[in-house]
């Protein structure tokens, strides 16, 4: 499973993280592979570890560099929830080491966590799948 979504989702938006696990667990992926923003990120690769599945860490800069843009603005509980996830990762690939984050390297990122995400799925004769969240678009009723 290739993961990536919305940063920022507040740490305990119960309805956000439990559609996210909900949907984690109907695909119920042996391999997570992503980056860790604060946000659909740690809550898709925390449900992949409670689902048995292994994390595979894929960052566009190096992981100080990555928590300072993507994870500590939004707060220490998010902090806290980062290292731990990093602490469980089977493995973290750091596609770059130029500081600072940029648009252009976390496109990258995505693009390399997709890529590793189709060749496992190749080596363990599986499919691979992408979960990719999004907020909700609110029509001209809901204004």
């Amino acid at each position: 499973l290739h993961f990536d979504g919305i940063i920022g989702i507040a740490p305990d938006d119960r309805d956000a993280a439990q559609l996210i696990e909900a949907k984690v667990a109907e695909i119920a992926p042996s391999y997570g592979i992503g980056a860790l923003a604060a946000g659909t990120d740690i809550i898709v690769a925390e449900a992949v570890l409670q689902g048995g599945g292994h994390l595979h860490v894929v960052l566009p800069c190096l992981p100080e560099a990555f928590r300072a843009a993507s994870v500590t603005p939004f707060g220490a509980e998010w902090e806290q929830r980062f290292d731990a996830l990093m602490d469980e990762a089977a493995s973290v690939v750091v596609l770059d080491d130029i500081e600072p984050l940029s648009s252009g390297g976390v496109e990258v990122g995505r693009e390399a966590a997709m890529g590793l995400a189709l060749r496992e799925s190749a080596r363990l004769q599986s499919r691979a799948a992408a979960l990719t969240v999004r907020a909700e678009e609110k029509s001209d009723r809901d204004m």
